[in-house]
């Protein structure tokens, strides 16, 4: 296969990637819907990704290799113990997948998610947090940051809608997974493993939200559905993060974040034009709105 044919496989499995990432709202929040509890659908999402991963890395000696080092450079301080929180961020996110997506529609929480890791990135690099490259803050990616932005509003439609700050909390979610991703990059450098990288991932998410379960009492559900692809949240959350870490030496992270973006957009609208989970519906300003988040959106990456 030559260099072009593979550069496009790649970008074609980065759309699909970033499309899980709606897939998964859209069956995380139709399984809070059934289970008539957002807490409860969260931790089956996540617990469940944990099964996974965690028995790929116990069936693979050389990803378990990598956890001894790790262990080491945590007892000696050389890594530190915050640096293994990414997860609590992703946790976070998927609890919102079940609380706000289920109230608002996957296609509008998804563009809130963009407005938020669009500023998250915008700040992490000006300020050069979680041992990222300084990069200063310039003319065109602010003006990347207000375009996205004005597709959140202008995809919120709040000429139909009465405003809600359910829409916040997307944007909360989405700037704590550009914390997450840089956290978890954090990892993956020091322990040269993807696969045990995600796995701390998915433990610190798990832990996170058996807490909140915990602590809310809210275990109860009203039945549980026999549709079973509302249980596959966990399954896809481990393939969209595969993927992203195999397509990433191959197309390097602005093909991949801008492929990952269209996805995500496009797969979200096309979930709640043909299997919507909320009342709101996809209007012409849904179409307006998306597509200036992604302009927008993508002015930033091509600029970091």
């Amino acid at each position: 296969m030559n260099d072009k044919r593979r550069q496009a496989l790649m970008i074609g499995a980065s759309v699909i990637a970033g499309s899980f990432i709606a897939a998964q709202s859209r069956t995380i929040s139709g399984l809070s819907v059934a289970l008539d509890n957002w807490i409860v659908a969260a931790f089956l999402s996540f617990s469940s990704g944990t099964l996974i991963i965690g028995a790929i890395l116990l069936f693979s000696r050389r990803h378990r290799a990598r956890v001894k080092p790790l262990l080491a450079d945590l007892r000696s301080g050389s890594f530190p113990v915050w640096g293994l929180l990414g997860g609590v961020f992703g946790g976070f996110f998927v609890m919102m997948q079940g609380f706000v997506a289920a109230a608002i529609g996957v296609a509008l929480f998804s563009v809130g998610v963009v407005a938020g890791q669009a500023m998250a990135a915008l700040i992490i690099d000006n300020f050069g947090l979680l041992s990222m490259t300084k990069r200063q803050v310039t003319l065109a990616r602010l003006l990347g940051l207000v375009l996205t932005f004005s597709g959140l509003v202008i995809t919120a439609d709040l000429g139909s809608y009465s405003f809600t700050p359910l829409i916040l909390l997307a944007v909360l979610a989405g700037a704590g997974t550009g914390v997450q991703q840089a956290l978890n990059g954090r990892i993956r450098a020091t322990s040269g493993s993807p696969v045990l990288a995600t796995l701390i991932n998915f433990v610190a998410g798990t832990l996170l939200i058996a807490l909140a379960l915990l602590i809310s009492g809210h275990v109860q559900v009203a039945s549980f559905p026999t549709n079973p692809l509302l249980y596959l949240g966990g399954a896809m959350g481990v393939t969209f993060i595969f993927l992203q870490v195999v397509v990433v030496q191959h197309i390097g992270t602005l093909a991949l974040g801008i492929s990952m973006l269209f996805g995500q957009l496009c797969g979200s609208l096309l979930l709640d034009l043909v299997i919507p989970v909320s009342d709101r519906s996809v209007t012409s300003a849904t179409l307006i709105g998306i597509l200036l988040a992604l302009v927008g959106a993508s002015v930033l990456a091509l600029r970091r």
